[in-house]
C-alpha cells in the first residue's frame, strides 16, 4: 500500500495519495492516530518519543500531498479552502510532534505564499467619499458686433469639489470612476493686447468634474499614484463689456483632461493630490484635498 501510494504521489495524484495513507493510518495506527487528532485539537503537549517514525513519515507524506494540490489551483475555491484547513491542521500536527521542522516550514511558507497571491489577485468592489480644494480654468470670447474678429478670455477659478468614486481594486491595482460637485468663483479678464480691455471679478461657477482613472497601488497602505482622463463641465455667467460694440459668449462649457494623481492612505483616511491639463489648451488644475475609503 505504501508502495501504490508512492506510485500514485509520483503521478501527481496526490488526493487519491492521501486518500491511501489515511486507510494505512487507520489500520495500522489507529490508536496512536486518535490519540493525536485528540491532543492537537484540545491543544494538549504531544511528546515526538511516543509516536512511531513510520506515521509521522505518513503525515508528512499527506501534508505535502495537500501542499501539491494547492499549487494546482489557480483561483480560490471552496474545495481549496478546505485542503488548506486540512493542510494547516496536518502542519500543527508535525510542528508538535517536531518532525523535519525546517522542511515542514518551508512548505508552509511557500503553499500560504501561493494562496496569499491568488486572494492578493482577486478584484472587490470599493468607494470612498472625497474633498478637494481646487483650482481649474475655462475660456470665454469676445466678439465685435462690427466686424468678424473674436478675442479670448480667461477665467482662472478656486472652489471645492465634493463627491467620491466608485470602482474595482486588488493588491495592486485600482480601475475606478470618480467625480464631484464644484462649487467656486473665478476672475475673468482678457489678455490679448490688441483686443478690448475686459475684467470681472469673484464670477460665482459650480458645475461637476468627473472621469476614468486607473492606479498602481504602492504600498501596504494602500496608497497609490495613477492617472485620470476626467471632463469638467462649468456654468458661469459673465456680465457683458461695458464696450456696446463687444457681447461676450459665456455659454456653460466642457472640458477634458489628462490628470497625475496620487493618494496616501493613513488606515481608511488619505490625502489627495491631482495636477492636469486640458486638451488643446495651455490651461491646467490641480485640486489637494482629503477623503475616506470603504
Amino acid at each position: 500500500m505504501i508502495k501504490i501510494s508512492y506510485s500514485l504521489r509520483t503521478n501527481h495524484q496526490y488526493r487519491q495519495s492521501i486518500g491511501l495513507s489515511l486507510r494505512i493510518i487507520s489500520e495500522r495506527f489507529k490508536k496512536k492516530h486518535q490519540e493525536v487528532i485528540r491532543k492537537v485539537r484540545k491543544g494538549e503537549v504531544l511528546d515526538p518519543d511516543e509516536y512511531p517514525k513510520a506515521l509521522k513519515i505518513l503525515y508528512w507524506n499527506i501534508f505535502r500531498d495537500y501542499s501539491h494540490l494547492i499549487k494546482q489551483e489557480e483561483k480560490i475555491t471552496t474545495r481549496l479552502e478546505t485542503d488548506l484547513k486540512h493542510f494547516t491542521f496536518f502542519y500543527k500536527i508535525l510542528s508538535d510532534l517536531e518532525f523535519r521542522e525546517q522542511k515542514i516550514d518551508k512548505t508552509n511558507d511557500e503553499t500560504n505564499a501561493y494562496v496569499k497571491g491568488m486572494k492578493d489577485r482577486i478584484y472587490r468592489l470599493s468607494y470612498s467619499v472625497s474633498f478637494q480644494y481646487v483650482s481649474w480654468q475655462r475660456s470665454a470670447f469676445l466678439y465685435s458686433t462690427t466686424n468678424d474678429d473674436k478675442f479670448d478670455l480667461l477665467i482662472t477659478n478656486e472652489g471645492y469639489c465634493l463627491g467620491g468614486d466608485v470602482g474595482l481594486e486588488n493588491e495592486f491595482h485600482h480601475f475606478f470612476v470618480d467625480g464631484c460637485l464644484l462649487v467656486g468663483a473665478g476672475g475673468a479678464s482678457s489678455h490679448d493686447p490688441q483686443g478690448p480691455t475686459y475684467k470681472q471679478p469673484a464670477v460665482p461657477a459650480y458645475g461637476f468634474k468627473g472621469g476614468l482613472g486607473y492606479s498602481k497601488i504602492v504600498s501596504s497602505s494602500k496608497s497609490r499614484i495613477g492617472i485620470k482622463i476626467p471632463f469638467i463641465f462649468t456654468i458661469q455667467n459673465l456680465e457683458a463689456p461695458l464696450d456696446e460694440t463687444f457681447s461676450i459668449d459665456s455659454r456653460p462649457q466642457l472640458d477634458f483632461l489628462l490628470s497625475l494623481y496620487s493618494r496616501w492612505h493613513l488606515d481608511k483616511w488619505y490625502f489627495q493630490t491631482e495636477f492636469g491639463k486640458y486638451f488643446q489648451k495651455e490651461d491646467t488644475f490641480w485640486g489637494l484635498g482629503f477623503g475616506r475609503s470603504f
